[in-house]
């Protein structure tokens, strides 16, 4: 089976932050292959009849959209390597659709399709398939620059159970990670932390009809920066890269 260092499963971008204690090795993770899926079935049709393979060819796993932080959003912006990835990314600044200080994330709408959606849709469902999700290796147009979700999920653990508690610590220290990063690049940009989809779950006229958040509480949340999203997401990435 082998063994292979923990940092290896995280982003490089990370690995100068990282402790000692990353450079542990564990067993690999060879029962997961993004680029050869064994959860993948030829056909749609056969994800009923398939059990032990019940994701569809069209999506595989990439049925849920990641909270991008901002410095990632940047640091997509910013590599020449990452083509698709940054196309995709101005395309979505451009809709003003879950264009947050914090980061590019789903909309509202999103979040609620897939909390109702996804323990039927998971794996299967084209609607709620990753926008980044793209034909090729790995099938990302992130993949270098990947959050803390995507980087620490695997479909089978080496470890079983105790593989799956392992990672899954891993996810929430990534997240956290994720969280103060992003914080802390806001601050120092001048901005006033909001959180992203406010106190209220209710979704406005502009959530159902897929429209950009309303003028005035878009402007509320970017002040200075409005019109200038793609320069905050850079901006952050430089920041949180002089760390």
């Amino acid at each position: 089976m082998g063994f292979r260092m923990i940092k290896y499963y995280i982003p490089a971008f990370y690995h100068r932050l990282l402790p000692p204690f990353f450079e542990q090795e564990i067993p690999a993770e060879v029962f997961a292959d993004c680029m050869n899926c064994p959860m993948t079935v030829s056909g749609r049709e056969e994800t009923e009849s398939e059990t032990s393979r019940p994701f569809s060819p069209e999506s595989k796993c990439c049925t849920f959209i990641p909270k991008l932080p901002n410095y990632f959003a940047g640091a997509v912006l910013s590599d020449p390597d990452m083509v698709t990835g940054r196309e995709l990314l101005r395309e979505r600044i451009k809709g003003k659709r879950g264009i947050f200080p914090q980061g590019i994330f789903p909309d509202k709408k999103y979040r609620l399709l897939y909390e109702y959606g996804r323990k039927n849709g998971f794996g299967k469902s084209t609607l709620l398939r990753c926008p980044y999700y793209i034909q090729g290796k790995y099938n990302c147009a992130l993949w270098k620059f990947r959050e803390s979700i995507c980087a620490t999920w695997f479909c089978k653990y080496a470890g079983g159970e105790a593989g799956k508690a392992f990672w899954d610590e891993m996810r929430d220290f990534f997240k956290l990670i994720q969280e103060k990063l992003t914080e802390q690049a806001i601050r120092d940009l001048g901005l006033t932390l909001i959180p992203p989809y406010g106190e209220d779950e209710q979704l406005s006229v502009e959530d159902l009809d897929d429209l950009p958040l309303h003028p005035a509480e878009y402007q509320r949340r970017w002040q200075q920066w409005e019109g200038r999203e793609e320069e905050f997401y850079i901006r952050c990435y430089e920041i949180v890269s002089h760390m």
